[in-house]
């Protein structure tokens, strides 16, 4: 019998996660990555921080050439999928070459939602994905005087930053009651929204943009915010499209069991997935998150390698704005106690469900300083401890002797 050959559609950190994780599995077949861009695979984390503030001068590849030809393993980059036929097994592209499967993963990713206004016709609107958007970004902030970003998330708030260390008067425009508010915890989304404001940013809440024009964004309560650049940061939707041509389940993303797979001989994995997680009740969760998609990555690639491993990783994330680093850990939704813990220039915010068992945590701190309660917080996640409240509020007692 010939070896089993893999398709992978999608060159993020998901997709060439997943290639690695099989080859190291055993898989002996062939494995081939598509990917339509045109250049080798990329971290996107800097996209929204260092390449547009200038401390950083490229795109930094996920894994060198060399890697991909060691391993065995094809980019086929520059090559769209344009369909996947489930009856013959086989994916078409734009390249007019088919690809036969065995095992196929979906690590398609996700779009950045667009701004459909009155005006958006006629007035570039910005968004920042991939290396595409950057392109057109970086020009358009060399030469911006006046930004105007829709959508105070994450992306939204980096870029404010980014912004205002290249001189650029910047408002924020949020239609939420506060900034962050999809995740972050109240406290610190609010000494976040102070450090913008000390930093020269605008942040306009509770109003939303209803037309845009060459003179900037007309917003809801009669407000108009002047810019000459505008760019949209209000979230992504995940790239379904492909899964539900091929009549796999689609539900807010392509739906997954504990192990990412979508039926035999196919899995999603990345923000394209919507994913039983065993560690919060399984719970079907749906993450937009770098090492998500990495660790939800090689989990697939071990799968469709012949295991039967459900995910487990803590889902984990950061924000770099200025000098602060922003990192969270866990789903606190189902929390229903939270925890304040302030010490040595750290706000950390814990999150407990009923039991007390802790389900998440937040920490805000000066550079990289918060990462290592949060890296504690993670394995005690992972463990599923059960922890008293006053001891986690109190600075004086030692989060590393609960391990």
């Amino acid at each position: 019998m010939a070896p089993q050959a893999a398709i992978i559609i999608g060159a993020g950190f998901a997709g060439v996660s997943a290639a690695f994780a099989l080859r190291e599995a055993g898989h002996l077949g062939p494995i081939t990555i598509v990917g339509d861009e045109a250049h080798l695979p990329y971290e996107r984390p800097p996209l929204s921080k260092g390449l547009l503030n200038g401390s950083q001068s490229g795109l930094v590849p996920i894994r060198q050439a060399s890697d991909y030809a060691a391993a065995g393993i094809e980019l086929a980059t520059g090559a769209a999928a344009l369909g996947i036929d489930r009856k013959r097994w086989r994916v078409e592209l734009s390249t007019g070459r088919a690809l036969a499967y065995d095992q196929l993963l979906l690590a398609t990713g996700a779009a950045p939602r667009r701004l459909d206004l009155p005006g958006s016709d006629a007035v570039t609107i910005y968004t920042l994905r991939d290396k595409r958007d950057l392109g057109r970004l970086q020009p358009a902030f060399a030469e911006a005087r006046r930004l105007a970003i829709v959508g105070g998330g994450l992306i939204g708030l980096e870029l404010a930053a980014a912004a205002r260390q290249r001189g650029i008067t910047t408002t924020v425009i949020e239609a939420g009651p506060r900034i962050l508010g999809r995740g972050v915890p109240h406290a610190l989304a609010a000494v976040l929204a102070d450090r913008h404001r000390s930093s020269g940013v605008t942040i306009l809440t509770g109003t939303a943009p209803v037309s845009v024009s060459s003179a900037g964004v007309a917003l809801s309560d009669g407000r108009t915010v002047e810019a000459d650049t505008i760019v949209a940061a209000i979230g992504v939707s995940p790239r379904t499209s492909l899964a539900e041509a091929a009549e796999l389940a689609v539900a807010g993303g392509i739906v997954t069991d504990s192990m990412l797979r979508v039926t035999d001989g196919i899995f999603a994995a990345g923000d394209c997935a919507v994913t039983v997680h065993p560690l919060f009740g399984n719970a079907a969760v749906r993450l937009e998150s770098w090492q998500s998609a990495g660790d939800h990555g090689a989990v697939a690639g071990r799968n469709m390698a012949g295991q039967a491993e459900p995910i487990g990783a803590v889902p984990w994330m950061w924000s770099d704005q200025y000098d602060l680093g922003l990192y969270m850990a866990g789903l606190p939704a189902a929390a229903t106690t939270v925890v304040d813990r302030i010490e040595d220039g750290l706000v950390t915010q814990f999150q407990l469900d009923p039991s007390g068992r802790l389900v998440g945590a937040a920490s805000l701190g000066v550079g990289t300083s918060a990462s290592r309660g949060i890296k504690i917080a993670s394995r005690l996640i992972a463990s599923r401890a059960m922890i008293d409240a006053s001891y986690l509020a109190d600075p004086s007692r030692p989060l590393k002797a609960l391990l």
